[in-house]
């Protein structure tokens, strides 16, 4: 069974980018359209496990958060951690890339 990430829609994710906990933040155009990395987001949850909060967000279900978070274009994952962006990572992935942008940008502590 794949454990599927956090669909937010219509929520301010401020606070969940403010933790001090890893996040991973997907910004998506359509989470219909953008179903096969919705499951490369999913593989990154299991792996990661509760050390990582990951959300996906459809852009249109979240006014001004492209502005909010300098988004230029979908998809736009953008991994936070302290309550800042470590890093992004932009366009389709598969679960290995992804989960490689996870371990490169939160250290060996995550392993």
């Amino acid at each position: 069974m794949t454990f599927m990430p956090d669909v937010m829609g219509g929520i301010d994710i401020s606070a969940a980018i403010r933790s001090q906990e890893p996040t991973l933040v997907a910004c998506l155009q359509s989470k219909a359209r953008d179903g096969r990395l919705i499951e490369a987001l999913g593989t990154v949850a299991a792996r990661f496990g509760e050390r990582l909060a990951v959300y996906v967000i459809e852009e249109g279900e979240n006014p001004g958060l492209r502005s909010r978070l300098n988004i230029l274009g979908t998809p736009t994952i953008l991994l936070f951690h302290g309550g800042k962006e470590r890093d992004r990572f932009l366009g389709e992935a598969e679960p290995g890339a992804l989960c490689s942008f996870v371990q490169q940008g939160l250290g060996p502590a995550t392993s």
